[in-house]
């Protein structure tokens, strides 16, 4: 039932949304993170605090200026004022303005919207609406005369039970009160408008009317909303005849609606009964609620469309076919104490646990992993120990990886990232075969490993192990990393250089036979060939033991 309001109630809703907006305007000039979320249906809709908890922080008070607390409170207090037209009566409208105009906390701590002509105006209509009965009083008084009329008269049900929800305990008790005063008026006067049978009984509590087997009279039930876990209990227990939604919620159709498919008689009367204010904030309040709501069920449709769902196909396997191996992962036992091998455990790979010198993960003969903690990163580069390691696994394997898990040190890495970024370049300048992995979390550690480990050769776990632990003299990749060594040293080389001399020269031998020409082709910068061929091909014994190209300072 759409029920009009008065042209003063009217003006001053208006009046109340100007000044809301104008508010919501200035709150969104002070840069909070939150500016697109502040407009007047969500605030109308939800607290400005759960608001600004939910974007900014719990602890939102710490985070925004002294103007904008001033700008919060007096949304809240315009949307009190609002909550009393809708709901109160004129007089108790007129003395909250009244309290709002005269409490000098308010007055001068307020961000200026008293001072404002909107406001004033707001003012001289609430004198104006002290003298009138709002208009769901007589909208509540047409539906109760409507209900008894339909049920007592005409279905001879002298006991019917009309259930009234309310927003909360005070206009419940108000409302109370205004239907006892009819009682009183239809006992007295057989020709007013109000008709309300005889003795009928007015409850605010349910608790009062609960557990009655059998009512000879007809009972009005107040319910507020705010006790939320009673709705069901009411309906159910009471069993009532009439549902009036004096103020209208969407969860509270929602709760009605399943009680009506669920424990009313389809052949017995049920009726419901909407009464809200037309054109009014509590209109929009509610058809925005239905637009979430829609909004909400039709994003749910199209995420289960492109759900991917897991189907299981039985299929049987070819004679050439061959058997599905589990993939395998040498993993040091000293990891274990780290949530990294539960997660590539729980993903279906299989680890052989053993004691490694050289690495943490062996994915394949050629990829050796060392993974690092950010606290225990930056004591590995304090103390020399990462690069030990790394050369380590530079002598033995072809992929050498450092994986790096930032998981909670995120804000210590980015106080301290300058420093050691510049120590983690020296590192892979030293290393050119070293590779820098990182993970925001052992979880997207795993799934790194995981796509490491796709279609490769299994490791071997013995020689995984022996690494580190034999003589090394013989080994070809330690001898390499030594020849590296060597050649960084050389004059005109530079650390981009020793990967191309490498893999063009299979020897040092090979290197100093080099033309100039192929030095030149060889190298990155081709201007520093001259400097290292000249170096080469000097004949020192010439100099007479002095370095060429340098004369001796006179002393």
């Amino acid at each position: 039932m759409a029920v009009k309001m008065s042209p003063y109630m009217m003006q001053a809703q208006n009046y109340l949304l100007e000044l809301l907006n104008a508010c919501l305007h200035e709150l969104r000039q002070c840069k909070l993170p939150c500016t697109d979320v502040l407009t007047q249906e969500l605030v109308l809709m939800s607290s400005i605090e759960r608001l600004l908890s939910t974007y900014v922080g719990p602890n939102y008070e710490d985070c925004i200026s002294e103007r904008s607390k001033v700008l919060v409170q007096d949304i809240n207090d315009i949307k009190r004022m609002l909550r009393s037209l809708e709901h109160d009566d004129g007089k108790t409208f007129s003395a909250l303005l009244n309290v709002l105009k005269r409490n000098e906390a308010i007055f001068h701590n307020s961000s200026g919207w008293l001072f404002t002509a909107t406001a004033q105006k707001l003012f001289d209509i609430g004198q104006k609406i002290a003298g009138e009965v709002p208009n769901k009083w007589e909208a509540l008084n047409s539906v109760l005369k409507e209900a008894f009329e339909t049920f007592t008269v005409h279905a001879g049900r002298p006991s019917i039970v009309v259930l009234v929800f309310v927003c909360d305990d005070g206009v419940a008790k108000q409302l109370g009160e205004v239907v006892e005063r009819w009682i009183k008026v239809a006992d007295h006067d057989e020709r007013s408008d109000h008709f309300l049978p005889h003795g009928t009984v007015v409850e605010t509590e349910i608790t009062n009317i609960l557990g009655v087997s059998t009512r000879k009279t007809a009972s009005v039930v107040l319910l507020p909303l705010k006790q939320r876990y009673s709705v069901l209990r009411g309906l159910f227990y009471l069993s009532p005849a009439v549902v009036v939604m004096y103020d209208v919620d969407l969860w509270l159709v929602r709760q009605v609606e399943m009680y009506y498919t669920t424990a009313v008689d389809r052949g017995v009367a049920f009726k419901i009964y909407f009464l809200m204010y037309d054109k009014s904030a509590e209109e929009q309040r509610y058809l925005c609620a239905m637009r979430r709501e829609r909004n909400s069920f039709e994003q749910l449709f199209k995420e289960e469309t492109n759900l991917v769902v897991q189907k299981t196909v039985e299929a049987v396997a070819t004679d050439e076919g061959s058997a599905i191996t589990e993939q395998t992962i040498v993993v040091d036992m000293r990891e274990f104490r780290s949530e990294l091998p539960t997660h590539l455990h729980t993903k279906g790979i299989k680890l052989a646990p053993v004691i490694l010198t050289v690495g943490d993960y062996v994915l394949s003969p050629q990829i050796c992993i060392e993974r690092k903690a950010v606290a225990d990163l930056i004591g590995s580069l304090l103390h020399g120990r990462l690069y030990l390691q790394c050369q380590a696994m530079c002598s033995f394997y072809d992929r050498p990886t450092l994986l790096i898990e930032l998981s909670d040190c995120k804000k210590t890495w980015r106080h301290l990232g300058d420093i050691y970024a510049a120590k983690l370049a020296a590192l892979t300048l030293n290393f050119p075969t070293l590779r820098l992995l990182w993970a925001a979390s052992p979880l997207s550690a795993a799934e790194l490993m995981i796509d490491f480990k796709w279609k490769r050769e299994e490791p071997d776990v013995n020689k995984a192990v022996s690494y580190g632990k034999t003589e090394v003299a013989d080994n070809l990749k330690y001898l390499q990393s030594q020849a590296s060594s060597i050649i960084r040293c050389l004059p005109g080389v530079s650390a981009r250089d020793i990967s191309p001399i490498l893999k063009t020269s299979y020897s040092l031998r090979s290197l100093v036979s080099m033309s100039q020409m192929e030095l030149k082709n060889t190298m990155l910068l081709g201007s520093h060939s001259g400097e290292l061929y000249e170096f080469i091909n000097t004949d020192f014994s010439s100099q007479n033991g002095k370095c060429p190209n340098k004369k001796l300072k006179k002393t």
